[in-house]
């Protein structure tokens, strides 16, 4: 069985790790070394984002795709098919590894926004705008289904209970994974690029409640009410380009996102103790933001968002879940082992070690995402600029009443610079 033989793999980040380095060395087509049967939509997730890393954008926009449809058919189906009932079978007697990886609904939503980035530096703005208007119709149905189906109080232990709160601490305030501020600011670049400022100043407005110390994100909301003719926000400060100005945007990205860890929780069954192995995380601490200087005088850069705060509210909402189908797989073994008779105490002895050897927690997630995101916005006369972003040198053109778009991502101390005129 397939779903077994992933079971026992070396684990997710581990295998990762090598594969991120790589993209310092430029493109390349070499396979992920993942079990892509049961891993299928994590595959083309990871695959798309170390393509569009180093600007393989068409490349990056196939894989992205192919995610994109997966996560289609897991809403298309009312009922498990013969596959997935097996896996599932297989995650009760063996582990979670069992189950092919099915995604959340944190990385869905920036899978879309990424794959409108590959349109918007492909120079094709409407579908990036289709892609920015599906992660806004997504947010809003999961929404919805979070807020009607969602508990965390499902299970009576006081150990489980505890690694949640420290789930929620490591997590900050953030209420739902779902709510993702650098969503609003791509969305909000898009509509303010299209000449829609009332769409943008929505956006942005959320953005600024979600970080409200962004002084990037506070000028940008005066200058989207003057141009939408709406109320001036008391205190801000903002205004649009004047004639002969055009705009820069840099889009800061720094880091990789939190690999999961694995821990030990005790649980009492049938005055007996036994562990749960269930995924978590450590504390996230925020990047540094970029260094920037243009022509030599410095700029901001701003932080939007952690997306490492955002991962782990995701598998605390998943949490309960995951702890349930452990505790049902661990009841299950233990009643195996009951059944057996006493002369067959070795065979039930194996089946002991088998037990201790396979309960392995489920660390797989989208590892070549950000950890966190920042945000440069200015007004700059048109004509060249040079751009130094912490140490290294970009030359920039900006034209009159036009938006240059600079997308900078700092991973393991070195710099990819993407950038487009719109």
């Amino acid at each position: 069985m397939q779903g077994c033989a992933s079971s026992f793999a070396p684990e997710h980040p581990l295998l990762m790790a090598t594969a991120k380095t790589n993209i310092h060395q430029g493109y390349s087509q070499q396979p992920l070394p993942l079990d892509q049967e049961s891993n299928l939509l994590l595959y083309a997730q990871e695959m798309g984002r170390l393509e569009q890393l180093t600007g393989a954008f068409t490349q990056s926009q196939r894989h992205y795709q192919r995610a994109i449809e997966l996560y289609q058919q897991q809403w298309q189906r009312a009922t498990l098919s013969a596959t997935e009932i097996a896996q599932q079978t297989a995650a009760v007697i063996i582990n979670d590894l069992a189950i092919s990886y099915g995604g959340n609904p944190f990385e869905q939503l920036m899978l879309h926004q990424y794959q409108g980035m590959n349109y918007l530096f492909q120079g094709n703005l409407e579908a990036a705008m289709v892609e920015a208007r599906q992660v806004n119709q997504l947010q809003q149905m999961q929404l919805q289904q979070y807020q009607g189906e969602h508990s965390v109080a499902a299970l009576e232990s006081g150990e489980i209970q505890k690694q949640l709160s420290q789930l929620s601490r490591n997590a900050g305030n953030h209420g739902s994974s779902l709510v993702n501020s650098y969503n609003y600011v791509f969305s909000a670049l898009l509509h303010d690029i299209s000449g829609n400022a009332n769409a943008a100043y929505i956006d942005i407005k959320k953005a600024h409640q979600l970080s409200p110390n962004n002084p990037q994100l506070k000028s940008w909301l005066a200058e989207l009410a003057q141009k939408a003719e709406l109320e001036m926000p008391q205190g801000f400060i903002g205004a649009p380009a004047s004639k002969g100005q055009g705009t820069l945007v840099l889009l800061g990205e720094q880091g990789w996102i939190q690999a999961k860890k694995a821990i030990n929780i005790p649980f009492w069954i049938d005055r007996k103790w036994y562990r749960l192995s269930m995924p978590s995380y450590g504390r996230s601490y925020p990047p540094a933001p970029l260094k920037l200087t243009l022509d030599s005088i410095p700029l901001s850069n701003n932080r939007v968002n952690q997306l490492d705060k955002l991962a782990i509210t995701a598998l605390k909402e998943q949490y309960i879940a995951i702890a349930a189908r452990q505790i049902a797989r661990i009841y299950a073994k233990v009643k195996v082992n009951e059944s057996m008779e006493y002369e067959a105490r070795g065979l039930e002895l194996a089946v002991e070690i088998f037990n201790l050897i396979s309960e392995r927690a489920d660390l797989r997630s989208w590892l070549t995402l950000p950890q966190g995101t920042s945000l440069t916005r200015k007004h700059i006369s048109a004509g060249k600029h040079q751009l130094n972003i912490n140490g290294q040198l970009k030359q920039l053109e900006i034209k009159p009443g036009r938006t240059t778009i600079v997308w900078a991502i700092k991973v393991d101390n070195k710099l990819k610079i993407h950038s487009i005129i719109i």
